[in-house]
């Protein structure tokens, strides 16, 4: 079943959770391209907190 969520810092902040689990079963390689990935959903967070101010 699809989570929904209200507002995107919601998203960004479930997704940026999911990723950083998933980052212990993965290779080093994976791991690498993950935190460019981390590195923007973060960016995405607090860009989103900036706007609620």
């Amino acid at each position: 079943m699809a989570e929904v969520y209200t507002n995107n810092f919601e998203m960004h902040k479930c997704a940026c959770y999911h990723l950083m689990i998933m980052q212990t079963i993965m290779t080093d390689t994976e791991r690498c391209e993950l935190d460019e990935v981390l590195l923007y959903l973060h960016c995405l967070i607090a860009r989103d907190m900036y706007d609620r101010t």
